[in-house]
């Protein structure tokens, strides 16, 4: 946390700096504005947004013409309408006495005045040009390229130049692991997550932060592990992502394939798997008449083969607890259409309450030549 070597930084559980290792020079000559609008920043820089603005009120209450009170104000507390009012006090105030850096930052309001959109990278090069060896300065610098410009690379660059100053100073972490999170790079935002909560074991936003990070890779029970461990510090706004992230898991477990080897040698020799299910569905590859070695049966009997089929198929679709009821589609192969017609009410046994849908395929061969039919399945298990 930026130090203002109050009790309040031993409460929060961060490693303090001095005001001069940290913070910008300022104008105010007020004691009791400058440690409110450090502590406006550290609350701010955590994800404590209320507390921020109380401690911004009160610092502008000690001092009305705080000029970088209301500079953070507008870039990080104010929303909607108040942000004009805000921007339109901060350029009201008379700028003879203003450090180089409140000059830097006024300059950028003056252009915000005319252009609220406009880009930030002069301002930023122009504040650590000036201040190489302050870290706010890099700072607001990556603060102002991520969220304001949009330029990931720019905030990279000057967050690790703010850590190369800091490395204590724990919410600059945050950002770097949801960059490196953004570029996929998900050991090194683990890693700079793990170092928020390191540096901050008692601030809520690092678990939310973890939270998402175990979230983007799927694993969903350790996320709502650290969602609830921020709800337990005070963040509720984590209880949603507790939940959806036990939703997800739940969800996860639910569509993960479950793959069936009716004649696991056979299959594993061939290449394939029987069925897979995945959720409600269930996938059987073809069946054909054969023994437990893979050897061809009843050769020649083309209706006794196409038993054979379904007492396969029977086989599967019961080893997941379901019936010919259950299938949706099933498509047939054969190297003889004409016997195949003149033996299909067999099918009438098999299907005594409706049929599926499918397609009957009349083919030259299929993977033996003994073989004279294969039936393939398509299953919805219902709840």
């Amino acid at each position: 946390m930026k130090s203002i070597l109050l009790s309040i930084a031993l409460l929060l559980g961060q490693v303090t700096y001095s005001n001069a290792q940290f913070f910008l020079p300022v104008s105010s000559k007020s004691k009791a504005a400058v440690e409110a609008y450090q502590l406006a920043s550290d609350y701010g820089s955590n994800i404590h947004f209320d507390a921020a603005r109380k401690e911004i009120k009160k610092a502008i209450k000690a001092d009305p013409d705080f000029f970088m009170a209301y500079v953070y104000d507008y870039q990080v507390l104010a929303r909607g309408e108040q942000r004009a009012a805000v921007l339109d006090k901060a350029l009201a105030i008379d700028p003879s006495g203003f450090t180089k850096a409140e000059k830097i930052m006024r300059k950028q309001l003056k252009i915000w005045k005319t252009d609220p959109k406009a880009k930030t990278a002069q301002m930023a090069k122009d504040l650590v040009a000036a201040y190489p060896q302050i870290p706010e300065a890099y700072e607001w610098a990556y603060l102002n390229a991520l969220f304001t410009d949009g330029d990931k690379e720019a905030a990279l660059k000057y967050a690790k130049k703010l850590i190369a100053l800091a490395p204590n100073y724990a919410p600059v972490y945050n950002g770097l692991g949801y960059l490196y999170m953004g570029k996929k790079k998900m050991d090194k935002a683990k890693a700079a997550f793990e170092k928020y909560i390191e540096l901050a074991p008692n601030e809520a936003n690092a678990y939310d932060s973890m939270g998402e990070y175990y979230s983007n890779i799927g694993d969903y029970n350790k996320s709502a592990e650290y969602y609830d461990r921020a709800v337990a510090l005070g963040m509720e706004g984590s209880k949603k992502g507790a939940e959806r992230a036990r939703l997800s898991a739940v969800i996860s477990e639910y569509e993960k394939p479950e793959y069936f080897l009716l004649r696991p040698e056979v299959e594993k020799a061939y290449g394939y798997s029987h069925a897979v299910k995945i959720g409600s569905d269930i996938i059987i590859s073809g069946a054909v008449s054969m023994d437990d070695k893979g050897n061809p049966t009843a050769i020649g009997d083309f209706e006794q083969q196409m038993k054979n089929c379904y007492a396969d198929l029977e086989k599967i679709l019961k080893h997941y607890g379901c019936t010919f009821d259950d299938v949706v589609v099933e498509n047939i192969f054969t190297t003889n259409m004409p016997l195949f017609l003149e033996k299909a009410a067999y099918r009438n046994e098999i299907y005594k309450n409706h049929f599926p849908t499918g397609s009957w395929l009349g083919v030259k061969e299929l993977a033996l030549p003994e073989f004279m039919i294969e039936i393939e399945l398509e299953v919805h298990k219902s709840n």
